[in-house]
């Protein structure tokens, strides 16, 4: 029988020490929780993300939060606007007064305010709210424009409070003696400021007149009194009878839509105001009239609505070289 052999002794150097196998023993465990803890982490995104876009299967919850009684019925208010807080909503009424309404409970708007100059009784109006122009037409064929705004100011705690602005022109001259002007429609941009209306006469025949306006500035930049330009007579140019008009942002373009639904676009270029093109939107529906009509991306197309719901945009530039329409 053979004598047992002494067991091999590691040498030292490669011996673990304690520490060693204690951080090994921990990192086990750490790297275990750590993956655990990432999927849960993942899981609870995903849950996350489920909750929040849960409600858009959902159907809509309205909650009425405050009441406003309107000092005039619905059938005086002709268009109304929001500024960009959502705390101070306007009403334009029929006789082109301003209502405001705070809703944030600072202030009481209870009267509506005057907007036009005094002399004249507003007949026609007309909103154009991307620009925020009002344009009006007065019993006697003058018309006047109001540029509405909204300014913020905050005081020394950062609170916010909303101010209306409004900058009034005089009135103009634009319908003839015994006409009658049944739309009016006015734009302006950096160079160009223009008004278009529909006049009857006391025959009742329609007419389509345009004036442009003028303002001297003097070397210092500032701008002086505003002045009727030219004034045109677009009747001969146009053999059917118009229902409205619109006139472009930058006072350099004016679509008339005629009745039928065929539509007359004038343009303004050298001192001109001239026929363009006419053309049908709706030629190929049964129904062809134009129920609304607007510019898009800045006055290069224009969309048409039918009555029957259906929409057409065209493109307005025939030249991009040149930049002629």
């Amino acid at each position: 029988m053979k004598e047992p052999k002494e067991p091999y002794k590691l040498p030292k150097r490669f011996r673990v020490s304690r520490g060693t196998l204690w951080f090994d023993h921990f990192m086990n465990y750490f790297i275990v929780v750590g993956g655990i803890s990432v999927i849960a982490a993942v899981m609870g995104i995903f849950v996350f993300i489920f909750f929040q876009i849960l409600p858009l299967f959902q159907g809509a919850r309205v909650t009425e939060l405050s009441k406003h009684k309107l000092t005039e019925s619905l059938d005086e208010i002709k268009a109304v606007d929001m500024d960009e807080w959502a705390e101070l909503p306007m009403m334009i009424h029929a006789d082109g007064s301003l209502e405001y309404l705070d809703l944030s409970g600072k202030r009481d708007f209870a009267e509506p305010k005057a907007t036009f100059n005094a002399g004249e009784v507003v007949e026609v109006l007309n909103y154009n709210p991307l620009n925020r122009i009002l344009a009006a037409a007065s019993q006697s064929g003058k018309f006047a424009y109001a540029h509405l705004g909204y300014r913020a100011e905050f005081d020394e705690n950062t609170k916010r409070t909303i101010h209306p602005e409004l900058t009034v022109s005089d009135w103009f001259p634009l319908a003839k003696e015994g006409e009658q002007i049944t739309a009016i429609d006015y734009g302006e941009g950096d160079t160009n400021k223009m008004a278009a209306a529909l006049c009857v006469d006391n025959s009742g025949n329609q007419h389509l007149r345009a004036v442009t306006l003028q303002q001297k500035r003097s070397l210092f930049g500032g701008g002086g009194n505003i002045s009727i330009g030219q004034s045109f007579d677009l009747t001969s140019q146009i053999d059917e009878r118009v229902q409205s008009l619109d006139v472009s942002s930058n006072g350099n373009l004016v679509l008339a839509i005629a009745e039928s639904g065929q539509i007359f676009l004038f343009i303004h270029e050298e001192n001109q105001l001239s026929l363009r093109q006419r053309f049908w939107p709706f030629d190929n529906l049964e129904e062809k009239q134009i129920g609304k009509t607007g510019f898009l991306l800045g006055d290069g197309s224009v969309v048409f609505t039918s009555k029957s719901g259906h929409n057409r945009i065209f493109s307005l530039s025939l030249d991009y070289n040149e930049g002629k329409r």
